[in-house]
């Protein structure tokens, strides 16, 4: 794979989001799939870097895990990718963060990103967190949208067991219990959240959800602004987290991978599938396998 040049200033930090970078008004591309050439594209990140992973101004904390971090042999078809190790009865890994231009009232931002939970895996009865869409506004942090799984039932602790999508609102969960899907552990899957963020005092923003390209979740009549510490404040980090909330259920080591991450105002689609940037239309009654 071709490395793509790298433009941004190196950036070192060991608390998330102390220091990060200022909010970028262009594009942010380290990456060589083909989506990343599109002119909608706000951030493509492969992790093809190395091993040092405060390059291209992610921010990191390292307290919990100092063998997470940008490996090379394990990601998306055997690329370098982001792992996440949890050691054994950890309650989290590593939690990365990286700005992107800020998105306003009624604008759509589209992530995607591919995930593989190491096989085996455990998963936490009380839940764990999976990725985020977060607001910086002076420093003052609020998360808009978070995306989590927790398992359907005990049986489903260990192995390629239903788990449900935890989709939360600042303040409002809205996929709990509802949409049970399969995620193998051992195998790629693609995931893609968008929000549009509502305007300021109204309820009129959206959330939306694809798993491998089938869309599983739509909300609307969101307001993705309420409770946070800044009313006012837009999207403008991703954050990536494997912190499991709640209780932690004993647990063995264990990986999360992330790779190909793509955020976008438009759809994106899993990687190797051409997209126009319309979303395929979403279905009822849908259970992803």
């Amino acid at each position: 794979m071709t490395m793509p040049q790298r433009c941004l200033t190196i950036l070192v930090s060991t608390t998330f989001l102390v220091g990060i970078l200022p909010l970028f008004s262009g594009k942010q591309v380290w990456g060589a799939e083909q989506v990343c050439n599109r002119g909608d594209i706000l951030l493509c990140e492969e992790w093809e870097t190395g091993l040092q992973p405060w390059l291209n101004g992610w921010s990191w904390n390292t307290d919990w895990s100092t063998a997470s971090g940008v490996k090379c042999g394990g990601g998306w078809q055997g690329s370098c990718g982001l792992r996440l190790h949890f050691d054994e009865n950890a309650p989290d890994a590593i939690f990365p963060g990286h700005d992107i231009r800020t998105i306003r009232a009624g604008q759509p931002i589209h992530a995607r990103f591919m995930i593989k939970y190491s096989d085996p895996y455990q998963w936490n009865a009380p839940g764990s967190k999976m990725f985020y869409l977060f607001s910086n506004s002076g420093g003052n942090f609020s998360w808009a949208v978070q995306l989590g799984t927790r398992p359907k039932s005990s049986s489903d602790l260990r192995g390629p067991g239903k788990i449900y999508l935890d989709l939360q609102t600042h303040h409002l969960q809205l996929d709990y219990n509802k949409t049970p899907v399969y995620l193998i552990p051992g195998r790629w899957h693609s995931i893609e959240v968008m929000a549009i963020p509502n305007n300021p005092g109204s309820s009129n923003g959206t959330v939306k959800l694809w798993i491998d390209g089938i869309p599983v979740s739509d909300y609307s009549g969101l307001d993705l602004r309420k409770n946070a510490v800044n009313p006012a404040s837009d999207i403008n980090v991703v954050w990536i987290s494997a912190y499991i909330g709640g209780p932690t259920d004993p647990h063995p080591a264990q990986d999360i991978w992330y790779d190909n991450l793509v955020v976008s105002t438009n759809y994106v689609g899993p990687p190797g599938v051409a997209s126009d940037t319309a979303p395929p239309a979403t279905p009822k009654n849908l259970r992803v396998q």
